[in-house]
């Protein structure tokens, strides 16, 4: 290795954060992770699942394909070329990191499907009769350039990990179409077996055919981003005999998980005390839940498409990642809750009470919440689209960057609404109060503001291209420099 080489690369291991093979949740305990896999030659019934989460077929380092319940579902994923393994996809528990996000706070603090403090692809690969005999690491490329730029030095801890294996690494010459990324070009590949084991790790750093360091586009002045390829890459294989291995493949042929207890009284349960209860990441879709106490359950990414929770208590529940798609909440109350990333599309909200709730990113696509208050709700980045707010009670709500293209307002109350750079392009504000609202930078065109309450609103900087004013009360209200909402 040349003194360039080492010298960047020491540089990045100690830019790095301080290192640990796994995570801590918010409570401190340690996290589940990979290593949680092992021993390998389990079958898929015998493997813990509740520590994980969003199972899907894997493709080799690239996004997950078909999403499946389990590990015990591997037999859907297709098995790999390059290995002959069936390669099943999944993520880290997520709901202290959901828990993070909804509190803002960050995320790097609870982790998320992390090895050695950073951001990676994991999936385990099975037999075709359901044995765990290998695992994958490849470094997310999905992570800021920052960050990015470190995934080639994982190569060195993977390597520590199989201190006792016979791993010998070749440094590989460039391919037609690959070129050094400033200075440097890291094309490490390793590979070696101990006894019932092979292990092949691998480091890239360079730039493929079409990257470059500045754009041509500007005559080489303007530097690009991101283009090059930072990547680290684990596979562990277990070459040993699986003990057993016919008996306990006959024994587990038709293994399915049972729900729990829990979960099957809660499918059809009107006005049943479940407060406190967990239901994380349960499939509770068409439930008749109605008038249910569910004061402080855990709901996070549990399925409740379709299920009746009209007058429902959620005060306080974690509903982060829930699926509530067409669910019926009216009149639910939702204080307090969380709901970070929550799926409420075309439910009926008619009502419904979200007063303090956090939910950041969920997303209301063609939503009822005619009639709902959501005073002071966190709803940055929400998806609204479509959604109906007539009489809505909007005091403020904060509404962020939030997407409410065609969203009816009509007579609701949103004195003080937070709509900062929001998306609302053909919204409907007819007689709406939004006396003091902040509507910066927001798209308004075509808008319609007719008869609406806009004293002393914020509207700098907004696109109002065919927005209508039409006997809208506007006294005090700022809007862009030479913008004139007429008569």
């Amino acid at each position: 290795m040349s003194r360039t080489k080492g010298a960047l690369i020491a540089t990045l291991l100690l830019s790095l954060v301080p290192m640990a093979a796994g995570a801590q949740t918010a409570t401190g305990a340690a996290k589940a992770s990979i290593w949680d896999l092992r021993p390998l030659g389990r079958h898929a019934a015998e493997l813990p699942t509740a520590q994980f989460a969003d199972f899907a077929c894997g493709t080799n380092g690239g996004p997950p394909s078909t999403g499946i319940a389990g590990w015990h579902e591997f037999g859907r994923c297709l098995a790999e070329r390059e290995t002959g393994l069936r390669e099943v996809y999944f993520r880290y528990d997520d709901e202290d990191e959901y828990w993070a996000l909804a509190n803002n706070l960050r995320r790097e603090v609870y982790g998320g499907t992390m090895v050695f403090s950073h951001p990676v692809l994991v999936s385990g690969l099975f037999t075709d009769d359901g044995f765990l005999i290998g695992l994958r690491i490849v470094t997310d490329p999905r992570v800021d350039e920052e960050m990015r730029r470190k995934s080639v030095t994982l190569l060195h801890f993977f390597l520590n990990l199989f201190a006792d294996s016979d791993i010998q690494c070749r440094s590989a010459e460039p391919a037609s179409d690959e070129t050094p990324a400033g200075p440097l070009f890291i094309k490490e590949l390793c590979s070696g077996e101990s006894p019932g084991r092979r292990v092949v790790a691998e480091s890239h750093f360079y730039r493929k055919a079409g990257q470059t360091a500045f754009d041509p586009r500007t005559a080489g002045l303007i530097p690009t981003a991101g283009q090059f390829r930072s990547e680290s890459r684990l596979l562990e294989l277990m070459t040993a005999e699986i003990p057993d291995r016919a008996a306990k493949a006959e024994f587990y042929r038709a293994w399915q998980p049972a729900p729990s207890d829990i979960a099957v009284r809660a499918r059809d349960c009107p006005g049943c005390d479940l407060s406190g209860v967990n239901l994380k990441r349960a499939d509770l879709r068409n439930a008749n839940l109605a008038g249910a106490n569910l004061q402080g359950a855990n709901l996070h990414g549990a399925i409740l498409a379709g299920a009746k929770l009209a007058g429902a208590n959620l005060t306080g529940a974690n509903l982060n990642k829930a699926d509530l798609k067409r669910a019926d909440i009216s009149n639910a109350v939702l204080v307090d809750a969380m709901g970070h990333e929550a799926h409420f599309d075309g439910a009926s909200a008619r009502g419904a009470d979200f007063t303090t709730s956090a939910m950041q990113r969920a997303e209301f696509l063609s939503a009822n919440l005619s009639g709902a208050n959501m005073t002071q709700a966190d709803l940055w980045e929400a998806r609204m689209g479509g959604a109906n707010l007539r009489g809505a009670l909007l005091y403020n709500t904060w509404l962020v960057s939030a997407r409410l293209q065609n969203a009816q307002f009509g007579g609701a109350v949103a004195e003080k609404i937070v709509l900062y750079g929001a998306h609302l392009a053909g919204a409907d504000f007819t007689g709406a109060d939004l006396r003091g609202a902040e509507i910066d930078e927001a798209d308004l065109q075509r808008v319609n503001f007719t008869n609406a309450d806009l004293r002393g609103a914020s509207l700098t900087a907004a696109k109002l291209l065919d927005a209508r004013f039409d006997g809208a009360k506007l006294g005090g209200a700022k809007f862009p420099a030479g913008f004139s909402p007429g008569p």
